[in-house]
């Protein structure tokens, strides 16, 4: 699985992960935004801020034969830590932590 970090939200992840699988694809963002009807600005925008509404995130899946759905699903699963992680963090860090 490919490591993206923590600091991402699971919407932002989703975003990157359709960006990229734009590119993967061969779509341009120019073509991109000629199916979505907005301009190519608009849509390097929301890739490069990783921001846009859920409605415009679903148009842009669909545009690219993509299910927004599996998309985040797989972007929530990269930006919810494990408990390992978690426990790993704790041990590493300055602050005390509580065992149960």
């Amino acid at each position: 699985m490919e490591k993206i970090s923590t600091t991402l939200t699971a919407g932002q992840i989703a975003i990157e992960t359709i960006a990229r699988l734009a590119g993967a694809k061969g779509v341009t963002r120019e073509t991109l935004a000629k199916q979505l009807g907005i301009t190519r600005q608009t849509v390097t925008s929301r890739f490069r801020t990783r921001s846009m509404s859920l409605d415009d995130y679903i148009d842009t899946c669909r545009a690219l034969d993509l299910n927004p759905a599996e998309i985040l699903d797989r972007a929530t699963k990269l930006a919810t830590p494990t408990l390992p992680a978690v426990i790993k963090e704790a041990l590493q860090g300055d602050r005390p932590f509580a065992v149960f």
